[in-house]
């Protein structure tokens, strides 16, 4: 009886091994999986600024600039946001994404940046719906609604 048991016992013990094997492969595959079904970062939108109104034909009304971390504003084509105007400054705003809120902020711009119809004297939090005007182009800031965090 005893030869019975110790056999019994081995075979029992290579079933709940292969057992834990199986669940650990589906496991990895299923985490794979997910990984491949993520937006590509380019894709990992956070929010949008939408173009509301601009006094020149620089951008249609809805047109979006989609960005993640940080979008500048301003009259050198290194922007993210290029407007072609002399009263816009080189580097004129700023937003950036800290502890998961958007800030706004003017980088000393000489005819300045307003949110919503309101001179902005230090860097604000931004909320969605927000208009932020640049000049003469009015933004509307949006969340993304597909973020990945």
């Amino acid at each position: 009886m005893g030869l019975i048991t110790s056999v019994a016992l081995r075979y029992l013990f290579l079933i709940i091994f292969y057992v834990f094997i199986l669940y650990l492969i589906k496991i990895i595959f299923r985490d794979i999986r997910q990984q491949q079904e993520l937006p590509e970062p380019e894709e990992q939108c956070r929010g949008q600024l939408k173009v509301v109104q601009a006094e020149e034909q620089y951008f249609e009304p809805g047109e979006c600039f989609v960005f993640t971390d940080i979008l500048c504003i301003g009259r050198d084509n290194s922007n993210d946001i290029h407007i072609n105007k002399d009263v816009v400054s080189k580097k004129h705003a700023r937003i950036t994404l800290h502890k998961n809120r958007y800030w706004l902020e003017d980088l000393k711009s000489l005819n300045g940046t307003k949110l919503n119809n309101k001179p902005l004297k230090k860097p604000a939090a931004l909320s969605e719906g927000d208009e932020i005007n640049v000049g003469g182009v009015t933004f509307k800031f949006e969340r993304c609604t597909y973020e990945v965090e």
